[in-house]
């Protein structure tokens, strides 16, 4: 066959975990991957449901822990909805404990509504607001992701996380109740059992390190605000930060599906050791992404995939939690006679226009190539269709993973 439509192309973004985007039905980040050598350290951030703080957490008030499960929060609010526009990391000052009655909303300061932001600290505005409920929080892998990456943080010890936000709703059996005026507010959610610690050489393995933080929500109270209807309120939230993970970005070489075993070469020329189990989460990548049904996943991994693999190394290993493929090859074009006896199709073009779904017609991955990209059957192909088939170029034909129908 000869030089498809589609080109190679170097992919580097940071993956999301398996289910985030479902979680709140939208993602607040999507930021490219950093650059191997660079100076900063990067971190995700995501927001899960807790069933009451960490055992021997130190408070900042005196109060009976046992209150603070969700059941014990009193509210008559069925949803209460955040919009969160920006999120900051704030340097250890040596004070500062999670409040057990929850941290209450507090108006931003001038200095931290000027572009330069508040001295020290290091924000990222989302691209879009992203609403979370605060009322049913995800829970276990569920996880939603607040920021795809939180980059170039420089080294040092961080013990809060500040959530901007611009208004916030509550909502009782399909009516909202106004609460006051939060377009310059935020809370803040303190680390506990330690800070979130950058050090000054964050490349170790010569991977791009990054951390896991976790946010999580105890529960929900609601304050009012001095003698007037309005509401204020008090997330019961902490922080936790993961073990430290990395980030290995580059093409695919020596892939062994029985084994699991694979190399990557990044774009510097080295070479990192890679291993994927039954555990690992897939991702195809282009330009977005999307996840394939989980066994699909080994199989759609060969040479000269272009791939992004998270994970810990383990005796000079990336053992790979998560990885995205951006496949090598891509042919466009319109479907000539829908599905062949063969269960392959052919495009309207010249030549190189045999498309082989894999590992099986059924189990490759069909989407719309419109938003909202919606997850399509084998039975949209048909005769007069435009499709995007990305995969690999073979003798007989580019074998696909991933097809989009229509414009």
């Amino acid at each position: 066959m000869g030089a498809t439509r589609g080109s190679c192309r170097t992919v580097q973004v940071v993956m999301l975990a398996l289910s985030i985007v479902w979680a709140f039905g939208g993602c607040g980040g999507g930021g490219s991957a950093g650059q191997a050598g660079g100076a900063g350290a990067s971190a995700s951030i995501s927001m899960v449901s807790a069933t009451a703080f960490p055992a021997a957490t130190s408070f900042a008030t005196t109060a009976d822990v046992a209150s603070v499960s969700p059941a014990a929060v009193a509210t008559t609010f069925d949803n209460v909805l955040v919009a969160v526009t920006r999120i900051a990391l704030i340097p250890s000052g040596g004070a500062g404990l999670p409040d057990v009655n929850g941290q209450l909303e507090a108006q931003n300061s001038a200095s931290e509504e000027t572009p330069a932001g508040e001295g020290g600290f290091v924000t990222v505005t989302l691209p879009s607001p992203v609403t979370i409920d605060l009322m049913h929080p995800p829970t276990g892998v569920q996880a939603a992701k607040l920021l795809n990456k939180f980059g170039d943080i420089p080294a040092g010890s961080y013990g809060k996380i500040r959530i901007y936000y611009d208004n916030v709703v509550g909502w009782s059996q399909g009516t909202p109740t106004l609460f006051h005026s939060t377009a310059h507010y935020h809370f803040d959610v303190h680390f506990v059992g330690g800070d979130l610690v950058i050090p000054v050489a964050a490349n170790a393995v010569g991977g791009v390190r990054f951390f896991a933080i976790d946010i999580k929500l105890v529960g929900l109270r609601i304050q009012q605000a001095g003698n007037s209807a309005n509401v204020l309120i008090r997330p019961q939230v902490f922080a936790t930060v993961g073990p430290p993970k990395y980030l290995v970005s580059g093409v695919a070489s020596g892939v062994n599906s029985l084994t699991g075993n694979f190399d990557i070469r990044t774009s510097d020329n080295q070479v990192f050791h890679a291993r994927f189990d039954a555990s690992t989460g897939w991702l195809f990548l282009d330009g977005r992404f999307v996840a394939p049904d989980p066994a699909v996943g080994p199989e759609a991994l060969r040479d000269t995939a272009i791939v992004d693999a998270i994970g810990t190394f383990q005796a000079g290993t990336l053992v790979a939690e998560e990885v995205g493929i951006a496949f090598p090859a891509a042919l466009s074009g319109i479907v000539a006679g829908g599905w062949q006896p063969d269960n392959t199709f052919v495009l309207r073009l010249p030549a190189d226009n045999i498309v082989l779904p894999r590992p099986f017609r059924l189990a490759a991955f069909y989407d719309a190539a419109a938003f909202p990209h919606e997850r399509l059957p084998d039975t949209a192909v048909v005769d007069n269709v435009f499709v995007k088939a990305r995969g690999y170029l073979t003798a007989g034909g580019i074998e696909a993973f991933w097809i989009s129908i229509g414009p």
